[in-house]
């Protein structure tokens, strides 16, 4: 599947925040988890 503008501008900037280490990464996956759920919610409510 295409990723869309939104995806694409977030993996840049996850490359560019990498070498801060695995503290990242997982405040990363939270965020991730947080915008799908909201993403979700929104799209059936």
């Amino acid at each position: 599947a295409p990723i869309s503008g939104y995806e694409k501008d977030h993996e840049i900037r996850f490359k560019n925040i990498k070498g801060c280490g695995a503290e990242a990464e997982v405040r990363q996956q939270k965020a991730r988890k947080l915008i799908n759920q909201y993403l979700f919610k929104t799209a059936f409510d």
